[in-house]
């Protein structure tokens, strides 16, 4: 599964789950799976001055109420 077929959590969504937040406060999806290898990942989305940062992975909505992970290293985010 491609980025393409994993499109990452809307801006409409974001906003929802972050409104009233202040920048700098994140929210952490814990023990999720990544549907690329299956491992569990914490990944975590921090609200910024210019929108949201994700850390271990992206997240991704296909339909509402169902979040679907990817992992940092299935995605082919390289850190460091």
């Amino acid at each position: 599964m491609s980025t393409a077929d994993f499109p990452v959590i809307s801006w409409k969504k974001l906003d929802s789950l972050f409104y009233g937040r202040s920048v700098g406060q994140m929210i952490v999806f814990e023990s999720i799976r990544c549907v690329g290898c299956g491992e569990s990942v914490n990944i975590k989305i921090q609200k910024t001055s210019g929108g949201y940062g994700f850390l271990n992975g992206i997240i991704s909505e296909p339909s509402r109420g169902q979040l679907l992970a990817k992992c940092s290293k299935c995605n082919g985010y390289k850190e460091g």
